[in-house]
């Protein structure tokens, strides 16, 4: 499994760069230059919280977009087969990157088609001219061409109703643009995020000012590249505007930002359409000192996650497999928290998390048999991950057929003499009393019990099957 997850991620870093070269290098001479912001962004809150699939998803969005932009205007029976193939493979990666794929082209699309309407009145726009009917019928088809998913989007959206579907939040606007303006997808496992973020956004203001200065006093500016910051700014009203969760879905807000940014990179890459070689070598320059910035900053953090993490197996040593493990978190880290789902490190014993996530929703293939599975027997997902959860392992045995073989308690260790306990005593007593102490790890913080038989549990006796 780790082998497995190291190939994993360094395939998203690798294709991140190439998707994003591949892009710029179809709008633009200087992609070289442009695509070392890629260094800068590639190990984002995504990457750390684990939402590998979306990020892949990018990718595949990066990549198709150029496809586009390549071929636009000249589709062919092929090259829109090829297109209908990457519409379906990016839903199958992720479906909000489908929608953001599907927005883009339909955006990028407009110039080419607005181009061939027939300028002043020298010709009637009705009946409309060949060359018109063509461009249009071009657009049209590259646009329907990537809608086929929708059909299972709404298929979800419709079964999802039950789980409140679209769910609308109702924040002021400077929260709701606060995934935009603090770019918060550069928010992950280190304290100084926040300074790296400040440094970027002023790094990407100073290239819109040259850019911007450029383009008024010399009368420099690629037409064409308008359709890219149109792009961004209507990924910046769908945030304003639309939903941050749609089902169990959520980070929405914080995904459109993403893309804002990126596509906003784009275009001040193909909005010149001659770059001075000194700014070139400047604007590269500094997205690569923040690529090493970015790196430096979370070495230290990634080097104490490392070591806290390792506890994981040392403590899953006392496990036997095909066991059901309760992991149990009393205590939370600000921002992103690598042991928020940490049982899953013990995944080659061939154990049962009771607690998966993917399990716990809708729109992921895993699945608990339905007559074993803890939700809501034993508690919502959000109760069982929340400060101090919220559980009844009495309930959930006797309502289904299934076992909580140990419990994994996370944080909350309080020293007491030469010992180290856990608020587990005084939090939940009589869940725990069909339990007994096996071991912990990481100074305390974390705690192993483990069923033990014959044991009096709520009234009921529970027994060793």
């Amino acid at each position: 499994p780790v082998a497995a997850e190291k190939l994993l991620l360094s395939g998203y870093v690798v294709l991140f760069f190439m998707s994003f070269r591949y892009l710029l290098r179809a709008l633009t001479p200087y992609a070289d230059y442009f695509s070392c912001f890629a260094g800068t962004v590639v190990l984002n809150l995504f990457f750390f919280m684990g939402f590998w699939n979306f990020l892949y998803s990018v990718c595949l969005v990066l990549f198709t977009l150029g496809y586009y932009a390549r071929r636009q205007g000249r589709w062919t029976p092929r090259s829109l087969a090829v297109l209908l193939f990457a519409g379906l493979v990016i839903y199958m990666a992720h479906a909000l990157s489908w929608a953001m794929c599907v927005l883009a082209v339909a955006v990028m699309g407009l110039p080419h088609t607005i181009s061939a309407v027939p300028r002043g009145r020298a010709r009637p726009l009705f009946p409309l001219p060949a060359a018109v009917r063509r461009a249009m019928l071009q657009y049209a088809a590259s646009v329907c061409c990537l809608l086929p998913p929708g059909a299972f989007i709404l298929m979800y959206l419709v079964r999802s109703q039950k789980n409140s579907g679209l769910i609308a939040d109702h924040l002021p606007l400077r929260e709701r643009l606060y995934p935009l303006y603090s770019l918060s997808f550069l928010h992950t496992i280190s304290d100084s995020d926040l300074t790296l973020a400040k440094a970027v956004a002023a790094t990407l203001f100073l290239t819109f000012l040259f850019v911007a200065g450029t383009v008024f006093w010399r009368r420099r500016y690629s037409g064409g590249s308008t359709a890219i910051l149109l792009l961004s700014l209507v990924c910046s009203a769908a945030i304003i505007a639309g939903p941050d969760r749609v089902g169990s879905g959520s980070y929405i807000h914080t995904r459109v930002a993403f893309y804002a940014w990126l596509f906003f990179v784009v275009w001040l890459a193909a909005a010149l359409p001659l770059w001075p070689r000194p700014a070139l070598n400047v604007v590269s320059a500094l997205f690569v000192c923040l690529a090493v910035f970015a790196f430096a900053i979370r070495l230290p953090a990634l080097s104490k996650w490392n070591e806290r993490l390792s506890a994981f197996p040392v403590i899953g040593q006392h496990i036997r497999p095909g066991s059901t493990v309760l992991q149990l978190n009393l205590e939370r880290s600000k921002g992103v928290d690598p042991r928020l789902h940490g049982v899953g490190l013990l995944s080659a014993k061939a154990i049962v998390d009771i607690c998966n996530y993917e399990a716990s929703t809708d729109h992921f293939s895993t699945k608990f048999r339905p007559e074993v599975s803890p939700f809501p027997a034993l508690g919502t997902i959000e109760q069982l991950v929340s400060v101090l959860p919220v559980f009844d392992i009495a309930r959930y045995e006797r309502e289904t057929r299934g076992r909580v073989d140990y419990l994994l308690f996370v944080g909350g260790a309080v020293s007491g003499g030469k010992s180290v306990r856990g608020l587990e005593a005084e939090q939940y007593p009589n869940q725990i009393a069909a339990y007994a102490f096996v071991a912990s790890a990481e100074g305390g913080n974390l705690r192993l019990y483990q069923r033990v038989p014959a044991r009096r549990y709520e009234g009921a006796e529970v027994r060793e099957e």
